[in-house]
């Protein structure tokens, strides 16, 4: 003992101050850490409470504000608040009806609405004695016509305050403002929002307030005059009653500062509370609870800790006497010898030096020291066989002491349920906390039940650790009984059957999930029972499977299912909307590798583009899988669980187990559809197309036609099988089918042969018929297949192709020459302008009695035949200027019948039929006129011995039909003209070059070849077809079509003719050409008038801004170098308005149209002209 420097009595004191100064110490520092952490807590749940009314107050605003912006953009609304301003009907009453029929009842909230005009006046509203009120002073009325705002205000109830909501009603297209429009909102509607019941009418389960822990809570909103302007829990009718000069409620007004803190209230109590400001509005959110509320877990954590500290430090002080004065001495011997037993040397003797309590103890010391010798070395043989045992079977023994509610477990037991969790005996409560929540009160009642009854038990549950993984078991038990025969204990034995149970659910899961899957249609459905087998086997709480899209490109998300948890609709319905690519997101992922992947938290994994709507959602855990058929992914299944979890291969090797076998059925079904389409396809195809398909054996007997068959020839499939081709066809037709079968037969390959068959109405129609052998496994031909398509229609339109083919050849044809006759027309004219220009000058200026004037007249005859010949070109190639105007076919007719009769010999009869409809076209008569007398011409040429040309007119419609059968035309109603002879008539090599310019079938000298081509060219141009039919020796007639028109034909003013005179007047003449300009100078000249030149558009300008004053007329070429024509038409009438103008050109049509002279109606003259057809014209437009 002489080794210890101090006492054991000092050693105690010293101990029991080194453990008491620590757990004194422990319990500060846990109470003020405490303390802190609640009240920061209390402060930033105070401030989250404050930011999400904030948030729902901003929410309501902005409603608010949209329904005005609404009613404002209202159409009817506009119009009746426009008719309402000018004064025009009963617009008030309308107005203020659709407001309440149609407006106030789309938002409860509303109580009033008001349409006010642009001086402030009511104009409308849902309160009619407001009608007619000035609110023009009113700040809502001045704000609002410059955008939505929000006022509160006090016009509708004094009494309680009001949000006056105010939005600019603009017209539709100009964006004026024609009124305001004003909804008024008791502020009242706020208690509501803040008291959670808008919450509960959308379905949310509302936050109390006043109720549960927080009783003294309240949320309450202040205006910029401090004033309470929503209920109090505390103060009765607060409302505009009630001052708030707080802390908060100043920091907010002035500043604009939001605070969390403790401070004084309204009330003057002591609070806890977190401020929001609503600058817009200058209102401020405080949400508050009473300190002594909040405080109270701080004051009670304090009182827990000093009753503690004190128990402990008591029980401490007392333990430490009693084991100095008690044990401390007497044990010192004995536990010296109980360090040696437990070093194992059992041999150890204590000696006994008294007979008290310790000599007892010493003397029985001494004998247990020899029993645990002899039973350690039993019971370790025991325990190891045992432990051995309990080890393989996964079994371990326990036993509960009822009395004593204690239960003591094996190690194996122990090791089953987790060690951690329960100690060797523990009591019976500790067990039950560590059997799942779902299972604890199966296995309670089945113990009690034991107990009660006095019988066995025998149950499976299963134990949740702590990690939240789960173990099934297996408890079997009897019960013991004392002196009395009451139960006192319960012993038995616990087994981990986990493996065994997750066999079964796997074996039943995959047996489930077969036999639903096998019964479903397609994918989807398949998919759908996987899903819901899968969750309710794994208690997972959501899944989803995603497809491929057709494209392959991305997943697509195919079905949904999940539990009644909040949050998950949302989730499913915003993952609806996603596609993945390959290796993005889980799915994604999944796609890729075509291998399980698990997530332990999704919210937290950055490839879940999810993450933050699964974190809204409250979804942890993820894991998915491919469906594999033939090797490709046809479907991706994922799940979700509330709790972050580690991988778990059981679960991974249950589920891929499931949908392996999902796979496989889905990939049997793939090929079953597919194998069920191919047949539909085919079956579709043979139905449905227009070939005759028929299958016959060896004998010629059918085996199936298809539906075309059975339409061509009349008879049912079933009524044809086993019959052959004599049942339905004749003979010889039949033999024909048979021998091609043969030779099939022979060959067996492939053949095509030309064939015929007689349709039931005694038609015969060709068909190329394609038949090839059919073979059994073994190579044999046992019969023939054969596709067969009528070519009948084919044929024919082959036929008409080649017709019309030749008939657009000839065409094209007349197109071209067309083209280069008017391309040489122009030029052509300007020379014999020119040529018959000077012959007429020349002819003024000799006496008529001169040999000369002969031969001047011949020069101008021929002139005249080439200016004819020259227009002839131009109406050929549809370029000669024309008058088209609304005009009756059949007085055009009756006008030309006169000149008619003259033209052709006496020897033949005219005869002329018209028709009593209206034949109104647009047309020029002129040209119209020509037709007919070259058609005459024509046929009194082809009738030199007399005959008869007979003219008739008439209405007809061209349809589609008229133009299948002629090859040419467009729908529609035209006027027809008609004009046969009985003339020697044409072969068929002579209509098709009958409308080429220059051919002629006349003697040479007596015809140019181009009467029949003028006649086409005006046709043509006045959007009409020609056609003839004749034959040789019997005649030709010529049928001429030109569209109807439903204009009005316009009275004709007869033409005033008077006798040529000259004039003063100074002229410009603008043309290019030297000779037709010099030849025009002199025609004019003679006449007394003045002539300026121009040899282009730029010097015609600059001449006339000399010459303003003096010139009276511009005569102007068309085609000019330089500045365009009508450039400088529109240049010089800018400065003279009043100049008068005459246009002249030898171009056809299409180029005088484009420069624009024709469409405005400007004065024209067709070269060539001669001097006295200038001259009439010039004076005519001077004098117009």
């Amino acid at each position: 003992m002489s080794k210890f420097k101090l006492s054991l009595k000092k050693k105690a004191l010293i101990g029991i101050t080194a453990v008491l100064l620590p757990i004194i110490i422990t319990f500060f520092l846990i109470y003020n850490h405490n303390r802190v952490f609640l009240k920061q807590r209390i402060l930033d749940t105070l401030t989250v409470i404050a930011e999400s009314y904030e948030g729902q107050v901003y929410q309501f605003l902005d409603m608010c504000k949209r329904r005005a912006q609404d009613f404002a953009s209202d159409g009817f609304i506009r119009s009746q608040l426009l008719k309402e301003t000018s004064g025009r009907g009963n617009s008030t009453h309308i107005l203020s009806k659709h407001l309440v029929k149609n407006k106030i009842i789309l938002d409860k909230t509303i109580k009033t609405i008001h349409v006010l005009s642009l001086d402030g006046r009511v104009a409308a509203s849902t309160d009619s004695s407001k009608i007619g009120m000035d609110f023009s002073n009113k700040e809502y009325f001045v704000r609002g016509k410059d955008a939505v705002t929000i006022v509160e205000t006090y016009v509708e109830h004094p009494e309680l305050p009001e949000l006056a909501v105010a939005a600019p009603v603009l017209t539709k297209d100009t964006g004026k403002l024609i009124g305001v429009i004003v909804n008024f909102i008791k502020i009242s509607e706020l208690n509501k929002l803040l008291l959670g019941e808008y919450n509960k009418e959308l379905g949310a389960i509302s936050w109390g307030k006043g109720q549960g822990e927080w009783k003294t809570l309240e949320v309450y909103l202040v205006n910029k005059d401090k004033l309470m302007i929503t209920q109090s829990i505390f103060v009765e009718d607060a409302v505009l009653k009630q001052v708030v000069d707080t802390l908060p409620v100043n920091a907010c007004l002035t500043p604009n500062k939001e605070m969390s803190g403790f401070y004084k209230d309204y009330r003057g109590v002591e609070v806890v509370g977190a401020s929001m400001c609503l600058p817009s509005m200058k209102w401020v959110l405080l949400v508050e609870i009473d300190r002594d509320e909040v405080l109270i877990s701080v004051k009670t954590i304090l009182i827990s800790t000093l009753i503690m500290a004190g128990v402990v430090v008591l029980m401490i002080v007392l333990l430490f006497i009693v084991f100095l004065k008690r044990v401390v001495r007497p044990i010192r011997l004995i536990s010296d010898a109980a360090k040696d037993i437990a070093h194992g040397d059992y041999d150890v003797v204590v000696p006994i030096q008294a007979s008290d309590e310790i000599g007892m103890l010493s003397e029985s010391f001494n004998y247990m020291a020899n029993q645990i010798k002899a039973r350690e070395t039993a019971l370790t043989k025991s325990e190891a066989s045992l432990s051995a045992a309990q080890k393989i079977a996964n079994l371990g023994g326990w036993e509960w002491d009822i009395v004593k509610n204690k239960v003591y477990w094996s190690y194996e037991a122990l090791r089953i349920i987790g060690s951690v969790q329960v100690k060797y005996g523990t009591k019976y409560e500790i067990f039950l906390n560590c059997v799942h929540p779902d299972d604890r009160d199966f296995v309670k009642k089945s113990v009690d039940n034991a107990i009660n009854n006095k019988k066995s038990l025998d149950v499976d549950f299963r134990i949740i650790f702590k990690d939240t993984t789960t173990r099934f078991v297996n408890k079997k038990a009897v019960v013991g009984f004392d002196e009395t025969g009451k139960v006192n204990r319960i012993i038995g034995t616990l087994q981990d059957i986990t493996e065994r149970r997750q066999r079964e659910e796997e074996i039943n899961l995959l047996q489930t999930l077969i036999l639903a899957v096998s019964d479903t249609k397609n994918l989807h459905d398949a998919l759908v029972i996987t899903l819901e087998k899968v969750c309710n086997a794994t208690g997972w709480i959501y899944g989803e499977a995603w497809v491929p899209e057709p494209a392959g490109k991305y997943l697509a998300r195919d079905h949904a299912f999940y539990s009644k948890v909040a949050g998950l609709d949302k989730f499913s319905k915003l993952s609806g909307a996603y596609r993945f690519a390959p290796g993005i997101g889980l799915p994604g992922r999944v796609w890729s590798s075509k291998h399980p992947i698990w997530i332990k938290d999704v919210t937290l994994d950055e490839n879940y583009p999810r993450a933050a709507i699964a974190k809204e959602a409250g979804l942890k855990a993820g894991v998915a899988f491919p469906v594999l058929a033939g090797g490709e992914v046809v479907a991706i299944v994922a799940f979700y669980m509330l709790e972050p979890r580690e991988r778990d291969e059981r679960l991974i090797s249950l589920v891929s187990s499931a949908v392996v076998q999902l796979g496989q059925v889905i990939k049997r079904k793939q090929v079953e559809g597919a194998l069920h389409e191919s047949e539909e396809r085919l079956m579709s195809v043979m139905n449905n197309t227009p070939a005759v398909i028929y299958i016959k054996d060896i004998q010629g007997r059918f085996l199936f036609i298809n539906k075309q068959f059975e339409r061509l020839f009349h008879i049912k499939r079933e009524e044809l099988e086993g019959e052959t081709p004599y049942d339905c066809f004749p003979k010889e037709v039949a033999d024909s089918h048979l021998e091609n079968d043969r030779k099939v037969f022979e060959a067996k390959i492939p053949m095509e042969f030309d064939e015929i068959a007689t349709h039931d109405d005694g038609t015969i129609h060709d068909y190329i018929s394609v038949k090839f052998p059919l073979c059994d496994i073994g190579g044999t031909v046992y019969a023939v297949c054969g596709i067969s398509t009528d070519i009948t229609e084919r044929r024919r339109l082959e036929e008409e192709k080649e017709k019309l083919q030749d008939q657009l050849y000839h065409s094209q044809r007349l197109e071209s020459v067309g083209q280069l006759a008017g391309g040489i027309a122009h030029d052509f004219n300007n020379i014999m302008t020119v040529i018959i220009g000077y012959g007429n000058l020349l002819k003024m200026e000799i006496q008529k009695e001169s040999p000369s004037s002969v031969y001047i007249d011949r020069i101008l005859t021929s002139a005249e035949k080439a200016a004819n010949l020259t227009q002839g070109l131009l109406a050929f190639s549809r370029k000669q200027i024309r008058n088209p105007k609304p005009v009756n076919l059949n007085e055009i007719v009756r006008r030309t019948e006169v000149i008619l009769r003259k033209l052709i010999s006496e020897n033949i009869k005219l005869k002329i039929n018209l028709t009593d409809k209206e034949c109104i076209v647009m047309a020029d008569s002129g040209q119209i006129e020509r037709v007919l007398m070259n058609l005459a011409t024509n046929s009194r040429d082809a009738m030199p011995d007399g005959g008869q040309l007979i003219i008739d007119t008439d209405v007809v419609e061209i349809d589609n039909g008229f133009i299948k059968m002629h090859g040419y035309g467009e729908i529609g109603k035209y006027a027809l003209i008609t004009v046969t002879d009985t003339g020697v008539g044409m072969d068929e090599e002579t209509k098709e070059k009958l409308f080429e310019p220059f051919f002629t079938t006349k003697e040479v000298g007596k015809g140019t070849g181009l009467g029949l081509s003028i006649v086409y060219g005006i046709v043509i141009q006045h959007d009409g077809f020609i056609d003839v039919r004749s034959e040789t020796g019997k005649g030709a007639a010529f049928k001429i079509y030109l569209p109807l028109t439903k204009a009005v034909v316009e009275k004709i003013k007869p033409k005033m003719y008077s006798t040529l005179k000259g004039g003063k007047e100074t002229i410009l003449i603008a043309e290019d050409e030297e000779s037709v300009r010099e030849l025009t100078k002199i025609s004019l000249e003679v006449q007394g008038y003045k002539v300026i030149e121009a040899v282009d558009g730029e010097e015609a300008v600059n001449k006339f801004m000399k010459n303003k004053d003096k010139i009276k007329l511009l005569l102007l070429d068309v085609v000019m170098p330089g500045k365009n024509v009508k450039e400088v038409y529109d240049e010089i009438k800018k400065i003279r308005p009043d100049i008068k103008a005459l246009f002249m050109s030898g171009y056809g049509e299409k180029v005088v149209h484009k420069r624009g002279i024709l469409k405005e109606g400007l004065n024209y003259i067709t070269k060539p002209v001669s001097p006295s057809e200038l001259q009439e014209k010039v004076r005519e437009v001077l004098d117009s």
